[in-house]
């Protein structure tokens, strides 16, 4: 089976394809939502919450995301990564978004936020000055971080599932799996038969290391 996607890693894949179900509403945006076409939604929330201050929200993301995805389709993860990682601390509140200052480091100095991508960033940031271009300043960094994670889902998981175009083996290449797994079998041994050797070595480096053992040794 030959398949190429341009700057798709395995790694990428599987966690769009792993994190899909947590991410809210993967189908086609509309102009506007009603409450009978979505799912119930606890009381304070709406769908259709800016669909008279920013009527073109969704439909402005979107479109920067595919001229994006377009060039480097990976980055669907990386927007996908801050969601997540803005979400875990306290809910979803933009506040990885945010720059340190005198009074205390951001969010994104933290270990575990070290790995975000920067483009990530940028990316947020060019998409809210799009909607703000449009709409004024109606519209959360929050949400738009959203919108941006769920079409990084919906969009990514549209091109990796329309396949028609990959080449289908038409032969079974049995012998040559059995010979492959034959000679990985073979260099497990070598690599446990080194890791032995490394062991003795290592022991045997302590022992000479250790003054007790030499003290001991030379009373005896």
């Amino acid at each position: 089976m030959a398949f190429n996607l341009s700057a798709v890693s395995l790694a990428t894949l599987l966690l769009l394809a792993s994190c899909s179900s947590f991410v809210f509403g993967v189908s086609e945006a509309s102009s506007s939502y009603s409450s009978s076409s979505h799912h119930h939604l606890v009381k304070g929330l709406s769908w259709s919450f800016y669909e008279s201050e920013c009527p073109k929200l969704e439909s402005i993301v979107r479109k920067h995301l595919k001229k994006v995805f377009k060039e480097d389709i990976g980055q669907a993860a990386g927007l996908l990564r801050v969601h997540f990682h803005d979400c875990f601390v306290q809910g979803c509140d933009g506040s990885v978004l945010l720059e340190g200052s005198a009074s205390g480091p951001s969010e994104q100095e933290a270990p575990p936020n070290l790995s975000l991508r920067a483009t990530a960033f940028e990316i947020i940031n060019d998409l809210r000055a799009l909607v703000h271009k449009e709409c004024g300043r109606v519209v959360s960094c929050a949400d738009i971080t959203a919108l941006a994670a769920r079409d990084s889902v919906y969009l990514t998981m549209t091109a990796v599932t329309n396949l028609s175009y990959r080449l289908q083996s038409r032969t079974n290449e049995v012998q040559q799996l059995n010979a492959q797994l034959a000679l990985l079998q073979r260099i497990y041994k070598d690599v446990r038969a080194e890791i032995c050797v490394l062991k003795a070595e290592n022991k045997e480096l302590k022992r000479k290391a250790n003054p007790a053992t030499i003290e001991v040794g030379r009373r005896s």
